[in-house]
């Protein structure tokens, strides 16, 4: 891509969803990410990693084409992106709703951070050459298990730090004496 801020285009091809996607092929697919992505591109994700070599873009072609199949209705919402011309990098705030698997009646929105490393290719273009996606895991436990997994893993949460403030706060009183 000539320039970073045309992120926002290809968002679809970025998070592997469907999104305005769903009308291509497989194929459109597959030379949009070799236009957009190095070959050896290194991918990091919640669930999956894909180290750097020298077929890892084939490597990410197919992740995405499981993804895609996977997926029955996709839509992105792009709250922000961040680019800094210097360091080549960029920030994508970025929700992300489907309908997936045993409870396709339910749409299910997860907030997703994706860091950006760019490069230049042989033609002078930005081309990525590693993405990483940050994301909470009750967002991700809400995907599979809605509405209880998101609450348990907050409470979990909520009762560990109060466990860890309580104790941080005894010692701070031993040290006091």
């Amino acid at each position: 891509m000539d320039n970073p801020n045309q992120i926002s285009e290809i968002i679809n091809i970025i998070t592997g969803s469907k999104g305005n996607l769903s009308k291509e092929s497989n194929k459109s697919c597959e030379d949009k990410i070799k236009k957009y992505y190095r070959s050896d591109v290194e991918y990091k994700h919640f669930f999956v990693y894909i180290p750097s070599s020298n077929n890892s873009r084939e490597k990410l072609i197919a992740l995405y084409k499981v993804h895609r199949g996977f997926t029955w209705q996709d839509r992105d919402l792009v709250h922000d992106v961040w680019f800094n011309e210097d360091s080549r990098k960029a920030i994508i705030d970025v929700t992300q709703t489907a309908k997936r698997g045993l409870w396709f009646w339910f749409n299910h929105s997860i907030r997703l951070l994706i860091r950006l490393d760019f490069s230049y290719d042989t033609d002078g273009k930005y081309v990525i050459r590693k993405q990483e996606v940050f994301v909470h895991q009750e967002e991700i436990a809400g995907a599979f298990v809605p509405f209880l997994a998101p609450k348990l893993i907050l409470l979990y949460k909520w009762f560990l730090t109060w466990i860890i403030v309580l104790v941080g706060m005894f010692y701070g009183l031993i040290d006091r004496t």
